[in-house]
């Protein structure tokens, strides 16, 4: 893929949806297929989680902000560092809004086929959204 093209992707795929809760891009940059890897302890997902997940964040932090902050691109996979913050705003897991900020950051490696997203991998070592809100 071309600079361009990925950057294209990724603001369809992640930017889009995390910052302004337009989802559209999703269907049309992912294989029907897709397949979402959760953290270690969490369930594997489909499109449809991902979708629920991110209207969850949104609600909650409607100024949720993601920054992709470097890609690497090699073959049929692409690997991005993001960061996102966010303020508490809306109730998040039966914890009411306490306006204070959330900090996460990691890496998504996502694997292609023929230039639409099969499957997505992240990790990080945020402290999780639960730990941020109530210490």
């Amino acid at each position: 893929m071309s600079p361009e093209e990925i950057s294209t992707l990724l603001q369809r795929f992640a930017l889009d949806p995390w910052n302004t809760g337009d989802l559209t891009g999703l269907d049309d940059t992912t294989t029907e297929d897709y397949f979402l890897h959760g953290e270690p302890g969490q369930e594997a997902g489909r499109l449809s989680d991902l979708k629920d997940t991110i209207r969850t964040y949104r609600a909650a932090f409607p100024d949720l902000l993601m920054t992709v902050e470097e890609t690497i691109a090699q073959e049929d996979r692409l690997a991005y560092r993001w960061t996102m913050r966010g303020t508490h705003q809306g109730e998040f897991d039966g914890i009411a809004p306490t306006g204070g900020a959330v900090t996460f950051s990691g890496i998504t490696i996502v694997h292609l086929q023929d230039g639409r997203i099969s499957e997505d991998r992240y990790e990080s070592s945020s402290p999780s959204t639960q730990q941020q809100l109530t210490t």
